[in-house]
């Protein structure tokens, strides 16, 4: 435009018309002469628009514009000459107006020959400064050691950035489940502007690349027609990224060049080898993590259905040990009517505390069941501690008896009121003690301790001296179905008790503390909150 007024203009208001009204040139012929030349350096310069702060380019390309400046040179004067050729023959007579006229419609055919010579210097010139194949074996190299696929995409957006020179970047993260998931992001300020268009994008499910008009090579087919979306941000390239199977896992989207250069073939091309094998790479790990997780879950499973077979077998044992004893005394008992009374009365114990085993067993069951559905409740009320724990060792009497424990107590004094559930806090406290008996050692000794654990708590102590709890199990047996290791006492429990504990325990706001020692004992110590605020908890 600026060689257009300057060369035609020039020689119409300087020189033409003052002539004609004057018979006098405003400024001299070589002047009129210099300017005309105007117009091949003005479109030789806007061929090489893009290029000329390019430093590199200008250090090892300079010969690039002098070849520009010939050739353009000779077309624009091939084209003078041919145009004023043609009109002089036209018209000999008005030989003033020829030379204006011709640079007018010289300058109106020069520019789409300009068109087509700045797309071939640029396409055969102004290359990319970059070897694609050595780019692609590099990047390749770098993400198939890379298990993460956050790392990946960074690498990405380092690799496109280094080579490029974009003035931002981002890569939104996306599934179909969930939409957007992830937004990373290079030289961008307003996050929420970038979430907005990625959820833009998502939902109108673009799956093909989109290039504004006139920041990509004319002969690249896919043109975005939602340009103001883009300008929002200063987006120029879309990249959308594709699965195997078609899903959208993400958008690439690109702003111009720092150098204001048009992205060309080479560039899109380069940015669609390095997209695709992050695809490959990110679908290979999410897929050794379903895998794993599969895998993981399949495991978990089996381990599940073989503790609960063990669970069964472990029930049905514990189930035909009472009821054979209850059965066994009952028929003692109605086949000998004349029996001493003191052997009835015996005979009579062991039946009832044989049927409380039982109840005991189908209790806890029961329990974990409820645990399970999420239904467990838990009435708190002020009750004496002291008065539940002796409750407990009543029903746990004969089964101390009959495995030959001595039992102590050191309870407070007086009456120990807790904010409890005391059905509750007695089934914890049964089950410590049947745990204490199932794995006892030689030493067939347990201690139970309560009192006061400062102003505001209350503590409950149970200590034997069994085989012990080794610390890295204590989790893993707070969970249903889990057991100790050590074969020798490993089929005696149904993996339930301390599961149920760790419940009843939690649903009071209380604390739980396990000290122990392989082979010397545990020490189980359970903290409650002194309250008196009566409530019901559901868990």
């Amino acid at each position: 435009m600026i060689g257009t007024l300057i060369g035609p203009l020039s020689f119409l208001f300087l020189w033409l018309l003052p002539q004609t009204f004057t018979s006098h040139p405003l400024v001299p012929e070589e002047f009129i002469l210099l300017t005309s030349t105007s117009i091949p350096i003005t479109f030789s310069l806007a061929i090489k628009k893009y290029h000329v702060f390019d430093i590199d380019l200008i250090f090892k390309r300079t010969t690039i514009y002098s070849i520009t400046l010939v050739i353009t040179l000779g077309f624009y004067l091939i084209i003078v000459g041919m145009t004023a050729v043609i009109l002089g023959n036209i018209n000999k007579d008005s030989t003033n107006w020829i030379p204006a006229l011709a640079a007018i419609i010289t300058a109106l055919i020069f520019e789409p020959l300009r068109l087509k010579l700045q797309q071939i210097i640029d396409k055969y010139f102004y290359r990319v400064k970059y070897n694609y194949q050595k780019v692609e074996k590099k990047f390749v190299q770098q993400i198939n050691t890379l298990y993460n696929v956050d790392t990946i995409i960074n690498t990405l957006l380092d690799e496109v950035s280094k080579i490029m020179s974009p003035e931002k970047i981002i890569y939104c993260k996306c599934n179909k489940a969930e939409g957007i998931t992830g937004i990373i992001m290079n030289n961008v300020t307003d996050e929420d502007e970038v979430r907005y268009i990625c959820k833009t994008l998502h939902s109108n499910k673009i799956n093909t690349p989109q290039f504004v008009r006139g920041w990509v090579e004319s002969d690249n087919e896919f043109l975005t027609s939602d340009k103001e979306l883009f300008d929002v941000i200063g987006v120029k390239l879309l990249f959308p990224i594709l699965s195997v199977n078609g899903e959208i896992l993400g958008f690439l989207i690109i702003g111009k060049k720092k150098s204001d250069q048009i992205y060309i073939r080479e560039d899109i091309d380069v940015i669609n080898g390095l997209l695709n094998h992050s695809t490959i790479v990110i679908e290979k790990i999410e897929l050794m993590k379903t895998l794993m997780q599969s895998e993981e879950e399949t495991k978990k499973l089996l381990e599940l259905n073989e503790l609960k077979s063990l669970f069964v077998a472990t029930v049905s044992h514990d189930l035909k040990t009472p009821l054979t004893s209850i059965k066994m005394f009952t028929e003692i008992l109605e086949s000998s009517p004349q029996m001493e009374r003191e052997k009835q009365e015996k005979y009579l114990s062991i039946i009832h505390g044989e049927a409380q085993r039982l109840n005991r067993l189908i209790d806890n069951v029961l329990n974990t069941a409820k645990i399970e559905k999420g239904i467990k409740e838990y009435h708190l009320h002020e009750t004496d501690l002291t008065e539940v724990i002796k409750a407990s060792i009543g029903i746990m009497e004969y089964q101390l008896e009959i495995n030959g424990f001595t039992l102590q107590t050191n309870l407070y004094n007086e009456r120990l009121i807790v904010n409890i559930d005391a059905d509750a806090i007695q089934d914890m406290i049964i089950n410590l003690i049947s745990n204490s008996i199932k794995y006892s050692s030689e030493v067939k000794e347990i201690k139970i301790e309560s009192g006061y654990f400062g102003e505001e708590k209350v503590f409950l102590k149970i200590i034997d001296k069994g085989i012990g709890i080794l610390s890295e199990d204590v989790d893993r047996l707070l969970k249903p179905f889990e057991k100790t290791e050590k074969k020798q006492y490993y089929n005696q429990s149904t993996g339930l008790g301390l599961a149920i504990v760790k419940h009843i325990v939690d649903g009071h706001n209380a604390k739980i503390l396990f000290k122990s020692e392989a082979n010397k004992g545990t020490e189980v110590t359970v903290i409650f909150n002194r309250g008196t605020d009566e409530k019901s908890i559901n868990n």
